[in-house]
């Protein structure tokens, strides 16, 4: 009994000497782990491990690896640090002989959504691989001899300056002339005499002889439009605008090659042609006058029509009612009475859609 009282005694001594630190127990000697209260190794006996409540267990500052409690609220029992969180742990007894198999229950109420998990942490960037080796930069090729210089000419001599003439003697002024005397104005002329009666008018004249109907040929081809204006003898040609003073009707021939880039073409010049209005396709007509019929052959491969502009300057021009169109390889004509003013323009517009170019033959004729 004595040696019992002996020993608590010595373990009540050394619980006093080393409060508030790390207790090894061992047999090699070794220290105790700092996050541990007790370290205790052995391989003959068992211990009692420190007991706490969940809070008291989750306040332990930087616990060990493995370190051990007993946890006794909430779900009680034994608890171990894995390095990153506790884990509750038990001895699994052995599997019993698996029972039949139940019926199946019913479905039960599906639980709600639990909440998301936080993201884990983004793991670390691999490494950024190497950079390829510069490919060898090509050899800079030899630059090319510089030329000679060719030898600079010899400078003229200066000629001589030649010598500056005399000046002439200034005359001498003569004396003003005297301011002669101012005239008497004449007397007032008298009146002329009285005015002559008017004379009887003359008698009229006879009716001159009544001229042939006037036609313009209406079968036009390549081979016959000029030689049938030039045997008509109803009309003038059209090198002779002058002669609109006269009353005498005037027939406008032209040919011209078209095609579908040709928008604006002459009435009065063979071959004048223009994909834009101006004064290259623009006559003048000097005095009043009607454009009474147009009459076209159309040589080319796809129909057109020609219609008669005027108006008051080469780049002012409005379409006329006079217009005819034309199928491929065929004749036509129109007639109207267009009245033209003095010193107007006249033009013609082709609406075709021709891919090659081909004689178009027209006759214009003006009163």
């Amino acid at each position: 009994m004595k040696i019992k009282i002996f020993y608590l005694a010595i373990i009540l001594c050394a619980s006093l000497t080393i409060k508030a630190q790390s207790i090894a127990i061992n047999a090699d000697g070794s220290t105790a782990d700092n996050s541990s209260i007790l370290d205790i190794k052995s391989t003959t006996k068992g211990m009692l491990i420190p007991r706490m409540t969940a809070a008291q267990k989750n306040a332990i500052t930087n616990p060990a690896l493995a370190l051990l409690i007993y946890q006794t609220d909430g779900t009680s029992g034994f608890y171990y640090y894995n390095g990153s969180a506790w884990i509750l742990f038990g001895a699994q007894g052995l599997q019993g002989i698996p029972g039949a198999t139940g019926a199946q229950g019913a479905t039960g109420t599906i639980g709600t959504t639990g909440a998301t998990g936080a993201q884990g942490a983004t793991g670390i960037t691999g490494a950024i691989g190497t950079t390829g080796a510069t490919g060898t930069t090509g050899a800079t090729g030899a630059t090319g001899a510089t030329g000679v210089t060719g030898t600079t000419g010899a400078t003229g001599a200066t000629g001589i300056t030649g010598a500056i003439g005399a000046t002439g003697a200034t005359g001498i002024v003569g004396t003003p002339g005297a301011t002669g005397a101012t005239g008497a104005t004449g007397a007032t002329g008298a009146t002329g005499g009285v005015a002559g009666s008017t004379g009887a008018t003359g008698a009229t004249g006879t009716t001159g002889p009544v001229g042939t109907s006037l036609t313009s040929p209406t079968t036009f081809s390549a081979n016959n439009i000029n030689s049938e204006a030039a045997n008509s003898n109803n009309y003038l040609r059209e090198d002779a605008i002058s002669e609109f003073t006269l009353g005498i009707p005037t027939l406008f021939t032209t040919s011209r090659n078209l095609n579908n880039s040709s928008r604006f073409t002459s009435v009065t010049s063979s071959n004048s042609n223009a994909a834009t209005e101006n004064s290259y396709v623009s006559s003048l007509i000097p005095v009043a006058c009607k454009a009474k019929k147009l009459t076209v052959f159309n040589g080319t491969s796809q129909s057109l029509t020609l219609t008669l502009r005027v108006g008051t300057s080469p780049t002012s021009m409005n379409d006329t009612a006079l217009a005819v169109t034309i199928a491929a390889n065929s004749t036509g004509s129109s007639t109207s009475n267009i009245y033209i003013p003095a010193g107007s323009f006249i033009s013609y517009k082709v609406n075709s859609k021709a891919n090659t170019s081909a004689l178009v033959f027209s006759a214009l004729i003006l009163q």
